[in-house]
């Protein structure tokens, strides 16, 4: 990624790539921790939503319970006096006395019990036929048969045990409707008697402003509800104040099958996060319903929060980076602009730098490869300096005064004889003499043309000293095409005749050119005439090892000397002249030279 970013942004300068690398580090880092803080304060905040709404529903819980559980117990309390029971077992239908009697009795404890709790609307004694026998409210039509109604459930109801019947119409009064109430019911049983269940059943009203009141004054959110639905699962308090939940009691009645949980209902458009809990006295569920789009807001507030910070802090990333990568390459800029000036010739610039160890290293090593440099200019110029001497001293070697001078008194000889041919042959060998040196003196040549040029040298030697020496010359086939530098042939030749055949003594001259073992071409020059002595033959060594620009000519000439170095000036160390001598037996040359197709 980094790469492609440096390609495309063209980020040449190291500074701009650490600025942005480290940008783009901190940038991609913060972004993560980010995104985790984010994951962590939402799971945090959810899990603080759904601890809050267990608290709110297990706190109305504990009120539902507590509040019926005093229901219970009075209706325990009242179901199981000996009263209720004696008045329902009367056989003797036909004495009215005795029965207006208990009537009243019951009447009074009725009326008693209903003072321990004054949020109690009425009590009702039903007989074993579903019809009042008495009550505490107002007067119950005479026809109305309470059992076989659907609110009223099986009965007989469980023995000593209380059954909360949920919401229904109260409508068994003579007068008007009375509107909803919430009922519990509970067998009327007498402990002190072992006789038969009477299957008469005291109910107990409340108003369903009681619940109301004990679901209301909840806080969950700005637009939270409660909802609480009977054992049935209809609903026994629900708020009225959204259109929107008049379905959730059927959709929650489906998800409510354990004791207690969470969940999240979808309605319609609308999303909510459900606790529930179930009241142990009365089989009710209590469930908060908080809307996900308010937990939403408050996960984008928390988010918004945490995308300024990022931003803010990326911000400060870039700007640190700027300038942190301007202190960075602060010494390299100057280093840069040092170089500059060497690039412009100016070599007398220290780039010694010690704000750092690695910059005092660095330019400190810089320092000495100038220095190195300065030394091989100057060593090049010089080597350049004396290529150029030799090179002329080469120049000057083939148009010699002395040879030149010698040649014309031969063909002046020739001339007082009146061989006119041979004039003309001398002539003509002088000019292609004259024109091979001359003409582009650095340019490498063929092995053949400078074969050519040393055979012509020969024949001139030849007229000069006619049957004197005898000149051989072989060169592999596959080596006449190959280059060669140009005007190394003729002087090491011309070293043999002058030193070699001195007193006009005769001899034989060799050339062969052959590939060596190490596919490099090798050249010997080989002749029968009188060797060196041993201090000649020191002398010569020492005079090869040395510069060329303290010891241009040996006996007056460049010969073997001038051909060395150029050698070895153009192609290294491991080429040039090497010589072996044997007094009166003769000296063998040989050059040594890579094997090169093209002109170098």
């Amino acid at each position: 990624m980094l790469h492609l970013i440096t390609n495309r942004y063209r980020l040449k300068t190291i500074r701009n790539r650490i600025m942005v690398y480290f940008s783009l580090i901190f940038a991609i880092v913060i972004l993560l921790v980010g995104f985790a803080g984010y994951r962590y304060i939402s799971n945090t905040l959810m899990s603080e939503i759904d601890h809050y709404s267990e608290k709110i529903v297990e706190e109305k819980k504990g009120n539902i319970d507590s509040f019926f559980s005093q229901i219970v117990t009075l209706l325990q309390m009242t179901a199981s006096n000996s009263l209720l029971a004696d008045a329902m077992l009367q056989e003797n239908r036909t004495d009215y006395g005795k029965l207006l009697l208990y009537q009243r009795q019951v009447e009074a404890y009725l009326t008693n019990m209903q003072k321990f709790n004054a949020k109690i609307k009425d009590l009702i004694i039903i007989d074993m036929n579903g019809i009042v026998y008495d009550q505490t409210g107002p007067v119950v039509s005479k026809e109305y048969r309470f059992y076989g109604k659907s609110w009223m459930g099986d009965v007989p109801y469980p023995f000593f045990k209380v059954k909360f019947l949920g919401i229904h119409d109260q409508n068994y009064y003579s007068e008007a409707d009375s509107g909803q109430i919430i009922s519990a019911a509970a067998p009327i049983y007498d402990f002190n008697r072992s006789t038969p269940n009477t299957r008469a059943t005291l109910l107990c009203n409340l108003n369903v402003s009681e619940i109301e009141a004990v679901a209301k004054e909840t806080r969950l959110e700005k637009s939270g509800f409660l909802i609480i639905l009977d054992e049935n699962g209809a609903p026994i308090y629900q708020p009225h104040t959204d259109y929107r939940i008049e379905t959730i009691p059927h959709l929650l009645k489906e998800k409510t099958l354990l004791p207690s949980g969470d969940f999240i209902l979808n309605n319609d458009s609308e999303s909510y996060k459900v606790v529930y809990t179930t009241s142990k006295v009365t089989g009710w569920k209590i469930a908060a319903f908080i809307p996900m789009r308010e937990v939403q807001s408050h996960m984008q507030n928390l988010g918004t929060y945490i995308i300024g910070a990022i931003a803010a802090s990326i911000l400060l990333i870039a700007f640190s980076s700027y300038f942190l990568s301007a202190q960075i390459t602060r010494p390299f800029v100057s280093l840069m602009r040092k170089m500059q000036r060497i690039e412009r010739g100016d070599l007398d610039v220290q780039l010694l730098d010690d704000s750092s160890d690695e910059m005092h290293k660095v330019t400190q090593r810089m320092d000495s490869m100038i220095e190195n440099i300065q030394s091989l200019t100057r060593d090049v110029y010089a080597y350049q300096i004396q290529g150029k001497v030799m090179e002329l001293q080469a120049l000057q070697s083939q148009i010699n005064p002395h040879f030149l001078y010698n040649t014309l008194q031969s063909v002046k000889a020739l001339a007082v004889t009146g061989r006119n041919a041979d004039i003309s042959t001398m002539v003509t060998l002088i000019g292609g003499i004259l024109r091979y040196a001359i003409n582009n003196i650095q340019e490498t040549v063929t092995v053949e043309q400078e074969l050519q040029h040393s055979d012509t040298y020969m024949r001139i030697q030849k007229f000069r000293y006619p049957d004197q020496f005898l000149y051989e010359v072989y060169c592999e086939k596959d080596l006449a095409k190959t280059k060669m530098p140009k005007l190394i042939l003729q002087p090491l030749i011309e070293n043999a005749i002058l030193h070699g055949f001195q007193g006009g003594m005769k001899g034989k001259i060799s050339v062969r050119v052959e590939m060596s073992s190490e596919d490099e071409i090798r050249i010997s020059i080989e002749d029968n005439g009188k060797g060196m002595s041993l201090a000649e033959e020191t002398r010569l060594r020492s005079r090869l090892e040395i510069s060329p620009v303290s010891d241009t000519t040996i006996d007056g000439g460049v010969g073997l000397i001038n051909v060395h170095h150029r050698i070895r000036m153009k192609y290294g160390e491991r080429y040039g002249v090497a010589f072996e001598t044997v007094p009166g037996q003769g000296t063998r040359m040989e050059i040594q030279l890579p094997c090169l197709e093209e002109s170098t």
